[in-house]
């Protein structure tokens, strides 16, 4: 139980960058060894990164769907969401909420998806459960 407490914030870190993930890169142009012709690298552009979300913020969150898990019930999963339908969707709550579901100790991924609807926002969670052994 320890060792999970201390990988909860790593994950939930490591969740939050990979939203951030940038989904178009600068080119850079640097040389290539001993000749004229040069190679393109990617750099992240810091403002595609704060995007990611950006078309989410704001919005009313419709409905919440936990998608992946088998042994817990969603009743569960659902009640220790922080946000609610009817909220607004935030950076901050989408934060908390993820740190929510790991803090249940079921689940070892944890993946967000969001869908746009007239209404707001619906927000998906993708789980993967932790292996039991017997």
């Amino acid at each position: 139980m320890k060792k999970q407490k201390l990988w909860r914030p790593l994950t939930v870190g490591l969740t939050a960058m990979m939203l951030a993930a940038p989904v178009y890169a600068e080119e850079i142009q640097t040389p290539a060894m001993g000749a004229d012709t040069s190679v393109t690298q990617t750099a992240p552009s810091s403002h595609q990164e704060e995007n990611k979300l950006a078309p989410y913020i704001g919005k009313t969150i419709t409905k919440q769907i936990i998608e992946g898990n088998v042994a817990v019930p969603e009743a569960e999963i659902a009640a220790a969401l922080k946000t609610k339908p009817g909220m607004q969707f935030t950076e901050a709550g989408l934060s908390e909420d993820l740190s929510a579901i790991y803090d249940l100790g079921w689940f070892y991924d944890l993946r967000p998806e969001f869908k746009t609807v007239p209404e707001g926002v619906q927000v998906i969670y993708h789980v993967m459960e932790n292996p039991v052994y017997q």
